[in-house]
């Protein structure tokens, strides 16, 4: 909005200012070149002047009424000694040899006399004030309409811009989700396209989340739901005790599964709605890193794993959600412990003003024609990750997502020294 009101100012400023010395201009020269009688009288009267120079000063009067009779002028004489003007008229009187002043009368223009101390005064012909009005309402009206016109030209590409947002504001309400506002480096509503972009883009991702949860969600059911079946029809069949049991328990364990995909599904389809509630403030990745380290030790050491964090902590802090930064590095340190072999290495270092973490492990890692895939929702590489772990293929879905809000980057690779996946998180310091 700042460059609208700019650009608007800086428009009509100058605008004014053009149009005032063009107009300004005309009406001058306009003025000096309405009146041709004006020069042939200011010629007249040095004529006379000159005339009555050479006349002697006792018949200048009777040479001056035969100059009335002749040509029908206004003409008389008056003493310099007599007027009442100001030095520097008088000095103009003398540089010029003439001077126009205005009385009641009309102008007049005064001519002085060589070799006497009279002047000649000789009405001048009046100027009609209605072609003075005519001029000055024509000006006028041209002033005005060319403000008109330089705004309307202003307004074109704005009122482009903004029937286009338009437009693709109803194509995306009817249904065209790809709709956007093309890039103009141009446009005066730049901020505004941007953020209808923004959002068509967080719109359509949504969607796109809601149908692939509702897909993801419909697949993942039908086998809970079949052994459901079986084992309560197996239970209800079934006449021994023992076996009724075992049935019955496997029913609880498919419920209990049903449960936690359930609440996984949910967690995710609302990780959009918390993200845009994000409480971004400064926080130490060292103690971040080294409280999960300690949280995750026991359970890698139940499982025979070394978990290691590598890096040497040199007060490293970044500006991002604790809450989700958290979530973000606890998934990466669960995937890993969920396929590692006996080794999980979590690194940090800065790399300019970026800070990276690091966490690989020696499982058997990721087919790098496969490695894009892993950020997506409900994907599992149960085969290329030897384990057999049960999982809903949201984690690191979870994780991708974090990572744009902060906003940074994540990979995968394959780790040169343990062998396995090494998962490479990269967060901007500020």
């Amino acid at each position: 909005m700042k460059r609208i009101y700019l650009s608007i100012v800086f428009t009509v400023v100058s605008t004014l200012l053009m149009l005032g010395w063009g107009l300004d201009y005309i009406f001058q020269s306009n003025v000096k070149h309405q009146s041709p009688e004006l020069a042939i009288s200011l010629k007249q009267a040095q004529g006379f002047a000159k005339s009555l120079a050479l006349t002697a000063p006792e018949l200048r009067t009777e040479q001056l009424s035969q100059f009335i009779e002749n040509f029908e002028l206004a003409l008389s004489l008056a003493n310099s000694d007599t007027l009442a003007l100001p030095s520097e008229v008088m000095a103009e009187l003398a540089t010029n040899n003439y001077l126009i002043l205005e009385s009641n009368l009309g102008p007049y223009v005064l001519t002085p006399i060589d070799g006497s101390n009279q002047l000649l005064k000789m009405q001048l012909p009046t100027t009609p004030e209605s072609a003075n009005e005519t001029l000055e309402l024509a000006l006028t009206i041209i002033f005005y309409l060319g403000i008109c016109a330089v705004l309307g030209l202003w307004l074109i590409p704005l009122t482009r811009r903004l029937r286009l947002l338009n437009k693709t504001a109803e194509q995306f309400g009817q249904g065209d989700l790809t709709a956007r506002v093309p890039r103009d480096k141009f446009s005066y509503i730049k901020p505004l396209e941007a953020s209808f972009n923004r959002m068509a883009n967080q719109v359509n991702q949504l969607i796109d989340d809601n149908k692939l949860l509702a897909d993801g969600l419909s697949h993942d059911l039908r086998t809970p739901l079949a052994c459901l079946h079986f084992g309560i029809d197996a239970a209800i069949s079934t006449e021994n005790p023992v076996k009724k049991q075992e049935y019955l328990t496997r029913v609880e364990d498919e419920i209990e599964r049903m449960e936690q995909m359930i609440q996984a599904f949910l967690e995710y389809a609302n990780i959009e709605r918390q993200g845009l509630n994000l409480n971004k403030k400064p926080l130490d990745v060292d103690s971040l890193l080294l409280s999960l380290v300690d949280e995750f030790e026991p359970l890698a050491n139940q499982q025979n794993i070394s978990l290691a964090l590598i890096s040497e902590p040199t007060e490293r802090s970044i500006i991002a959600d604790s809450h989700w930064l958290y979530r973000l590095l606890l998934n990466l340190i669960t995937n890993a412990i969920h396929y590692a072999k006996t080794e999980i290495a979590i690194n940090c270092y800065l790399q300019g003003q970026t800070l990276v973490i690091t966490v690989a492990d020696d499982g058997d890692g990721i087919p790098p024609e496969q490695q894009s895939e892993v950020f997506k929702p409900f994907t599992r590489l149960e085969k290329c990750r030897n384990r057999n772990q049960s999982g809903f293929g949201l984690g690191l879905a979870m994780v991708a997502r974090i990572t744009e809000w902060h906003p940074g980057s994540i990979e995968v690779s394959q780790d040169e020294k343990l062998g396995g996946a090494c998962f490479i998180l990269r967060l901007p310091l500020t």
